[in-house]
């Protein structure tokens, strides 16, 4: 998920293949490789927080695109402008503002976002509880 960050080699030793074997069956599956498959994710991700904000009557970006670049799961602010450019062709704050003004006339993207969210949710509820001493 995007959320999640994984390379390649951890999760195919997690899953007991071998990354080219990963690889194969990621392609065989989905149409692309498990990276750019995370990359998609991540940028949906990204546009879930924005659905999500506008449903909720707030700028996607209100606390700064630095913010919501770390809550989509990016590195940092220059990670998600390039991640957008390379996707939309535009950079996030165009994407955004775009966004708004074709998704932000209160109609329901909520089955869209909801799953992604939803996951996000209970991945950080796990971890935080691991994270607390026994």
């Amino acid at each position: 998920m995007p959320w999640i960050g994984c390379d390649v080699r951890s999760l195919a030793a997690d899953l007991g293949v071998s990354d080219r074997q990963l690889r194969r069956r990621c392609r065989d599956a989905v149409g692309m490789a498990p990276k750019e498959l995370h990359r998609m994710l991540r940028f949906q991700g990204f546009l879930a927080l924005a659905q999500h904000a506008l449903a909720s009557g707030r700028t996607p970006a209100a606390n700064g695109l630095a913010v919501l670049a770390a809550d989509a799961g990016y590195t940092d602010q220059a990670h998600l402008s390039h991640e957008c450019r390379r996707l939309t062709g535009v950079t996030p704050r165009v994407f955004l503002d775009e966004t708004m003004r074709s998704c932000g006339c209160g109609h329901d993207h909520a089955a869209s976002y909801a799953p992604i969210l939803r996951h996000r949710t209970d991945v950080r509820s796990l971890q935080a509880r691991s994270a607390v001493p026994a």
